[in-house]
């Protein structure tokens, strides 16, 4: 089954109210989270108290910090990327939030296969 591979450890969705989830985030990114279903459940499953809370861009600049990055931002009307930084001080993680996230496609899959 297709899934995503994430840079640390992803936490059961139910754990984080949605109310808590909100008061963690910027205005922005909450906004943002509140319109995409996808977003919100993608949020859930971060281990907050481990990652951090993401900074919300809605256009990245060349001014960013090559370190230490933890910032989601939008690529389309219902698509936004996260980048966080390697902990051990690799390369930066590119993580696409689409629409499809943490969806079971194995019934798909199984279709696509036969």
């Amino acid at each position: 089954m297709p899934r995503n591979i994430l840079p640390f450890e992803v936490q059961q969705q139910s754990s984080l109210p949605e109310d808590e989830l909100f008061q963690w985030l910027s205005a922005g990114l909450r906004e943002a989270a509140q319109q995409n279903t996808h977003l919100k459940n993608y949020l859930r499953s971060i281990p907050i108290e481990d990652v951090g809370v993401p900074e919300f861009y809605v256009k990245l600049s060349r001014g960013l910090p090559s370190k230490g990055i933890n910032l989601i931002y939008p690529v389309a009307d219902d698509i936004f990327i996260h980048i966080y930084s390697d902990p051990g001080g690799g390369r930066a993680n590119y993580i696409p939030i689409e629409p499809d996230y943490g969806l079971d496609m194995e019934d798909l899959m199984s279709l696509l296969e036969t």
